[in-house]
């Protein structure tokens, strides 16, 4: 009986590593989970991957709905690879029975990767003392002159003389013009071109 506990543990290891959260905080159908007020919220790009994260910086939230909070600040992090022009998006707060009860526009210009930005939410209503929170990009547009590119071969320029010397004996040479040379009983043809 022992033994066959030992056996299992390292199953249930694993399959409680396996229901952990991911950090994208999705579900399946793509929404965004909702988070306690001191966790980070993140959002993803269509293929799932986290290219924001955010916090609130205000600490105190409550409103009512004679009396609503109309502030509140969050830092909002670029996650992704990407350089955005332009990022928008909402804030939205929920009650602990899960009703929306606030929810707020943000935008950034210039949005670097790994960059955090400190934001104000002044269009905030919030009705309530929040439990939970969310955040969702409405617009991340990229500009095309900052996307990664693959690295890009520079040719040798045409005007540099290249030259081989061989045992003593220099031999002048061009790109792709092959040169052909005997090596003890053999021929050798060696072509010099740009590395891939």
């Amino acid at each position: 009986m022992r033994v066959l506990w030992f056996a299992l543990i390292p199953l249930f290891v694993v399959l409680g590593r396996a229901q952990q959260p991911t950090p994208s905080n999705a579900d399946q159908n793509g929404a965004r989970q909702r988070v306690p007020l001191t966790e980070v919220a993140f959002d993803s790009d269509v293929a799932g991957q986290v290219v924001l994260a955010a916090r609130l910086r205000t600490a105190a939230l409550g409103g009512t709905p004679d009396a609503p909070a109309t502030n509140a600040r969050v830092v909002i992090e670029n996650r992704g690879p990407s350089f955005y022009g332009f990022a928008s998006g909402w804030v939205t707060f929920y009650d602990a029975q899960g009703t929306r009860c606030g929810e707020a526009m943000w935008t950034i210009n210039a949005f670097a990767p790994g960059e955090a930005v400190d934001r104000d939410l002044p269009g905030l209503r919030l009705t309530c003392t929040p439990a939970t929170w969310r955040l969702a990009a409405a617009s991340l547009l990229t500009r095309t002159g900052d996307q990664a590119r693959p690295a890009e071969r520079r040719p040798i320029a045409a005007t540099v003389p290249l030259q081989i010397n061989v045992n003593g004996t220099v031999l002048p040479i061009q790109l792709g013009n092959p040169i052909e040379l005997t090596v003890g009983a053999e021929r050798v043809r060696i072509v010099l071109s740009p590395a891939p």
